[in-house]
């Protein structure tokens, strides 16, 4: 039976892969949380989760992270109305109930495991802890009849008291988040539990005295408790006592009859946030290179730059690290300058997470212990952060760890992303290419929300827009072409913007077909085919934008389409090639056309002739109609595709929403499907939570989840439009 559940702290780590997994299975999933990242948003979107901007008006229960206050006022809400409030751990526990649950606990590794084992078990369920690198394998995966569900066991809210698993692997033991416990003997209590809750199996390490002695208090039967053995020669690659630990469960399993089949010699697939490779920064002659780990605890932190210097012995290496939890850094400040004192390192202020401000536990309390004569230094921001200035004679690092469970890792993503413009302006420069920096973006988005472009760049011809491409592709800087800017919302997005404003137009008409640049507005395109007396383009005029937009989006109406007539287009594709393809083998539908690169132009044909007269008659009466029925005030077009057999705008109406506003953005008084900034002081979030709270209560009353038109700057990519 379909369940409906809220769950608040959606976008944290261990509950958005629990969020995928419920939704599998077949039942209702809301979402709450105040930072969504905007990757995160569009995977919800794709599993229709709801974001919620108010309370669901009905749900069966509300799962909570441990980053949610207790007196939060939702769960307050859920409590006066009976609805059941739950934790997330115990709420795995029991909805796992009726499966074969493999655990993996510890105080560290467990993502990296669990996502070991998920390689080598593809038939088994999983939830991961965290994210794959590769976007396409999702983070959990339900399976209809799988008896085997593998997950992690997180230990930090004391949840890990409430499973029962097959199998439990504990990987390590350290006095972590002991302001939940209170102590070292009541986490041990903790562990104690979760093995005699164990059913088939229970693994450690061998060299794990904390983990053998707990095992030892119990009453275990021979063959219960397996000891995985130590790493024989840790080479700095995958770490091996995660895969003695992972053939063990897989040892176990081959004996069962109803086991999936096991992978062997699997490529294990990266973990986000784990290990993970940035790119490069380029310093005169040296590349240095940038990766960043979850690490945060000093144990996780010694040991991942420890496998960095068994790879690189004469490497010279720079640590970035944000504490996480003031707590935690309290109880481990000495440790950390331990780590820190001898090494080049920055330390940002503490990442608090969900706890309150504590003097005692800010990055001061780590410096207080490094010698005067340390490297280390203390850093508020990387916003203004320069090697050249850390490192003043020349001698920059071979490589760059960005360490942290906080926000470092956007946070290094930005700043890499600043050095590499920086680069590329000099580059420009040295070719001409006119570029702008820190460039404002209000009157080039039909919306007109205030944003910022880090450079902005006017290529005059194919060649600069070809050595432009080739040069962001080198230095792998995002980038998003922009014409009139409408169907678009700016939001939070660090790249380049590409103005195609500035190259040359060009319209032919040759043999009844017409060869038009890109950059045309659409209304100039539509108009200049009415004076031609060429039929079938008409429906068209009124939409805003580029002629490149319109076929990015495969812009129509009243039953016509840009590509009702269209022959081929010419594009750019990533690599900096210019190439072309005809109508056959583009894959259009729905507001959705060429989708393979950067729109130089295309072809039409002309074979519907008509009266220019009344063509340019009607074209005019179709403007009128849009006046008359959408809104003068700054907008982006419409919000929501619309549904089968229903109209976007009618749904949101029927919810009651027309004029209902959100900061500076309001739903259209004339139209409930268009977002207006009467005031011109909206906001991108302001947008967005106008759109998730149409989306929700459309959703609430009838049960349709609208798919979004309008297209966000953090899209993957985005066209010209």
């Amino acid at each position: 039976m379909c369940k409906q559940f809220l769950f608040l702290g959606v976008g944290g780590m261990g509950m958005a892969p629990l969020a995928f997994y419920v939704r599998q299975m077949g039942h209702t999933v809301y979402g709450f949380d105040d930072g969504l990242s905007a990757d995160l948003e569009r995977l919800f979107e794709v599993q229709k989760i709801i974001i919620c901007e108010r309370f669901p008006g009905k749900i069966d229960g509300v799962i909570f992270s441990s980053a949610i206050a207790i007196h939060h006022p939702w769960l307050n809400a859920a409590k006066e109305k009976g609805i059941p409030v739950i934790r997330r751990g115990d709420f795995l526990a029991k909805f796992c109930q009726k499966k074969k649950v493999i655990a993996i606990s510890g105080s560290h590794g467990k993502t990296t495991t669990t996502a070991m084992l998920i390689d080598h078990l593809p038939g088994c369920d999983y939830i991961l802890g965290g994210f794959f690198q590769c976007k396409s394998k999702p983070p959990s995966f339900y399976r209809e009849g799988s008896p085997y569900l593998i997950c992690e066991v997180d230990e930090s809210d004391r949840t890990i008291e409430s499973f029962r698993p097959h199998i439990t692997a504990a990987l390590n033991l350290e006095d972590d988040h002991l302001m939940a416990y209170g102590s070292p003997e009541h986490l041990d209590r903790a562990f104690k539990k979760l093995f005699s809750q164990t059913q088939k199996a229970i693994i450690i390490p061998e060299n794990d005295r904390r983990l053998n002695a707990i095992a030892q208090e119990l009453a275990a039967p021979p063959g219960f408790i397996h000891r995985a053995p130590p790493p024989k020669n840790d080479d700095g690659g995958q770490c091996e006592e995660n895969i003695a630990v992972v053939e063990k469960i897989l040892d176990i399993l081959a004996e069962e009859k109803d086991c999936p089949p096991i992978a062997a010699n699997v490529s294990y697939t990266p973990i986000f946030r784990r290990n993970q490779y940035l790119g490069r920064v380029d310093c005169d002659d040296r590349a240095v290179e940038i990766w960043a780990d979850y690490a945060h605890h000093p144990t996780e932190i010694e040991n991942y730059i420890g496998r960095f210097q068994k790879i690189h012995p004469n490497g010279k290496i720079l640590l970035v690290f944000q504490p996480h939890r003031y707590s935690r850094t309290q109880q481990y400040a000495r440790d950390f300058a331990e780590i820190f004192a001898a090494r080049d390192a920055l330390l940002l202020p503490v990442y608090p997470a969900d706890e309150i401000f504590s003097a005692d536990g800010t990055t001061q309390a780590i410096l207080k212990y490094l010698p005067q004569t340390t490297q280390a230094k203390f850093i508020e921001s990387l916003e203004n952060f320069s090697l050249r200035a850390f490192f003043p004679a020349g001698d920059f690092p071979d490589i760059a760890l960005f360490i942290g469970a906080g926000d470092i890792f956007q946070r290094a993503q930005r700043w890499i992303t600043a050095q590499r413009i920086a680069q590329l302006r000099a580059h420009l420069a040295r070719r001409s290419i006119a570029f702008r920096e820190n460039f404002p973006l209000k009157g080039h988005n039909t919306l007109q929300i205030a944003a910022t472009a880090p450079l902005w760049v006017e290529p005059q011809s194919e060649d600069e827009l070809r050595e432009l491409i080739r040069q962001l592709r080198a230095a792998e800087i995002p980038y998003r072409p922009i014409g009139h800017g409408a169907n678009l919302l700016l939001d939070e997005w660090e790249g380049v913007f590409i103005s195609l404003r500035k190259m040359p137009v060009s319209w032919d008409i040759d043999r009844g077909t017409l060869t038009a640049s890109a950059n045309i507005p659409l209304a100039t395109f539509v108009k200049r085919l009415a004076a031609l007396g060429i039929r079938g383009y008409e429906a068209l005029a009124g939409i805003p934008g580029t002629l490149g937009g319109a076929l990015y989006m495969n812009a129509g109406a009243q039953g016509q389409s840009i590509f009702d007539h269209l022959r081929s287009i010419k594009f750019l594709d990533i690599s900096g090639e210019i190439g072309a393809m005809a109508k056959d083998g583009i894959q259009f539908g729905y507001r959705c056309g060429f989708r393979g690169g950067i729109i130089l132009g295309a072809q039409f044909s002309l074979d519907r002739r008509e009266s220019a007269a009344i063509l340019l008659e009607e074209i005019g009466a179709q403007i009128q109609r849009r006046k008359n029925k959408q809104p003068s005030q700054p907008n982006a077009g419409s919000i929501f595709k619309n549904p089968e057999n229903h109209f976007a705008g009618a749904l949101i109406e029927q919810t009651g929403l027309k004029g209902a506003a959100i900061g500076g953005a309001q739903i259209a008084e004339c139209h409930a499907n268009f977002i207006v900034n009467g005031r011109k002081t909206a906001t991108a979030q302001d947008v967005k939570r106008l759109l998730h709270l149409a989306r929700q209560s459309v959703f609430e009353e009838r049960g349709i989840f609208l798919e979004r038109e309008i297209l966000l700057a953090s899209d993957d990519f985005l066209p010209i439009i």
